[in-house]
């Protein structure tokens, strides 16, 4: 069964870390073929010629897991795991896309652009410990999902309000008082 990519976490790179879905709880595995990580990549608006096997599905995984675990470090208020900052450091020296214009539209190029992507998504994890970002960093209390509040007050709890975790916390809110209006 094809699982569909949710592109509600903030940035790349947290989105790309939402290819583990439940995480806090029961995770499950989005991108468990190289089809699936071309399936995202061009999904997350990277579309290029990528020749994805399973060495870039490897490479892609480890990218994602160093995201995770600096970032979840980071939100925790943990020291963030050397290993971690390692592979997101190497990997974002690699070149990023550059903008070209053709036609009149600009295009993202690159020599390498499988590369080019991991490269990106490191330098936006990287980027997210930055002062006045890191603050915005949250974990959704309901599933554990990693995502940047881009609410204006900065105090966004869930994943998503409307139809994910938030909307179920307010529903089962809803019940338990409902419960409790009938019981007195």
């Amino acid at each position: 069964m094809t699982r569909s990519f949710e592109f509600t976490a903030g940035t790349p790179a947290l989105n790309f870390i939402d290819t583990v879905a439940a995480r806090g709880r029961d995770p499950v595995e989005l991108i468990a073929t190289p089809d699936d990580l071309s399936r995202w990549l061009n999904l997350a608006g990277f579309r290029q010629d990528f020749l994805i096997g399973l060495q870039q599905l490897r490479d892609a995984k480890k990218v994602r897991e160093a995201a995770n675990d600096v970032l979840a470090a980071a939100v925790d208020l943990e020291a963030l795991p050397e290993s971690a900052v390692n592979t997101l450091n190497v990997w974002s020296a690699c070149q990023d896309f550059r903008p070209q214009l053709k036609n009149g539209d600009i295009v993202l190029v690159s020599e390498r652009p499988f590369e080019s992507v991991l490269a990106h998504i490191s330098a936006d994890a990287l980027l997210l410990l930055q002062a006045g970002k890191v603050e915005r960093l949250r974990r959704c209390t309901e599933c554990g999902m990693l995502f940047f509040d881009q609410s204006r007050p900065g105090k966004r709890r869930w994943c998503s309000s409307s139809s994910g975790c938030g909307n179920r916390a307010k529903v089962r809110r809803h019940r338990e008082r409902k419960r409790l209006e009938g019981s007195a």
